[in-house]
């Protein structure tokens, strides 16, 4: 199983790397991120739909996604 320390480190890892591929430029990373969630954003609603639940239901601490 997966730590939390370990998924962060990936993430991390993830930043660090687009970061590289626009050449450490903040308005080149910005930009990359935008058209990088424009490319998921299906994927992303499909998502939030999925583990939707009603207003006041409570999700199973075993079901939260994360």
């Amino acid at each position: 199983m997966t730590t939390t320390e370990e998924v962060i480190q990936e993430i991390r890892e993830s930043r660090c790397r687009m970061s590289a591929e626009c050449g450490h430029d903040a308005r080149r990373y910005i930009e990359h991120l935008k058209r990088y969630n424009e490319r998921y954003a299906a994927e992303v609603e499909r998502y939030r739909r999925l583990h939707q639940t009603e207003p006041g239901q409570r999700v199973p601490r075993a079901q939260v996604p994360c």
